[in-house]
């Protein structure tokens, strides 16, 4: 089994909507969305939520330039980390086995399946992700979800013109931090919120707290932040233990179960971990997703709506 294959059968599908008609601005953070899919008699919900207009700032978070004073300097260094987001809707979860199957077909399903290595059957029912998906077949998704539901809305255009696609890797970065305002990232976790450490386990809190007085010697207080708990990690005589640390922080951060000393770990069903503050989940800890990487808006624009207009 290649690497890439093996990265493959974990892929799954997120993907997002545009409401069209509708200005962003009187659309609230988080607003949800519902989009009923019928698969003989049993319909099958999925949920968006809305994602604003705002900046995302690619990569790792950091903090912006300071103000030079020339406009024109400014604008190129703060142009060079950010991207401007126009307001969205993205769905709530990694698309379900349930959802691709009234969507797609049970035959369809079972095509992924197939192609899953031995050993990999865990995970496969109606609430887990689908994973194994190819590119291709996560974007047939999308184009076979917006024409059933024009089909069962009759062809009758509505107030949102909705186009269902994956999303592009700034989106994706965007809607998984829930920020706006590209000055907040570098302030917050770029997923939900850092816990407190009431919520740590006793042994964990109490080899934190060693390694920071007795250690590394700190006079003030520990108190938990993402800063200091990666300084206790990387301070632990066992490199193990460190990672153990830091992996329930993040566990408890996230809501999530991901044990981050190892990649060998069980996808768990769709909306397992904590929303965040758009009310979106799943972002870590589960399985990879699917995005798009590009680089002119106009251009992609067009590409996708070309796309869509394949098979009708």
């Amino acid at each position: 089994m290649s690497t890439s294959l093996r990265l493959l059968t974990l892929f799954a599908i997120q993907f997002l909507i545009f409401g069209m008609g509708v200005s962003s601005a009187e659309i609230p953070p988080g607003d949800q969305l519902n989009v009923s899919v019928t698969s003989g008699t049993t319909p099958v919900e999925m949920t968006f939520h809305f994602c604003p207009s705002g900046e995302v700032q690619r990569g790792k978070p950091q903090p912006l330039p300071e103000p030079t004073g020339n406009p024109v300097i400014d604008k190129l260094k703060r142009g060079a980390l950010l991207g401007f987001m126009r307001g969205f809707y993205m769905a709530k979860t990694e698309v379900s086995h349930a959802q691709y199957a009234a969507v797609m077909s049970e035959e369809a399903v079972n095509t992924v399946h197939n192609r899953l290595v031995s050993g990999e059957s865990e995970g496969l029912t109606a609430d887990y992700p689908i994973r194994g998906v190819t590119l291709e077949e996560a974007a047939e998704f999308c184009r076979t979800l917006q024409r059933v539901q024009a089909e069962q809305s009759g062809n009758t255009a509505t107030i949102e013109a909705r186009k269902y696609r994956l999303p592009t890797h700034d989106e994706w970065q965007y809607a998984c931090r829930g920020v706006a305002t590209a000055d907040e990232v570098a302030e917050v976790p770029h997923f939900n919120s850092w816990p407190e450490l009431s919520q740590m386990p006793k042994d964990i809190l109490s080899d934190c707290q060693d390694t920071w007085t007795q250690q590394l010697r700190k006079t003030t207080e520990f108190v938990g932040t993402q800063e200091e708990c990666l300084e206790v990690m990387l301070n632990q005589e066992n490199p193990a233990r460190g990672v153990e640390i830091f992996s329930k922080f993040l566990q408890a951060g996230i809501g999530g179960q991901r044990d981050y000393a190892t990649t060998l770990t069980s996808p768990r069903p769709v909306g397992a971990s904590l929303p965040n503050r758009w009310q979106l989940q799943d972002f870590h800890g589960n399985v990879f997703e699917w995005t798009l990487v590009i680089r002119n808006q106009d251009e992609f624009s067009a590409m996708w709506d070309s796309y869509l207009q394949r098979g009708r």
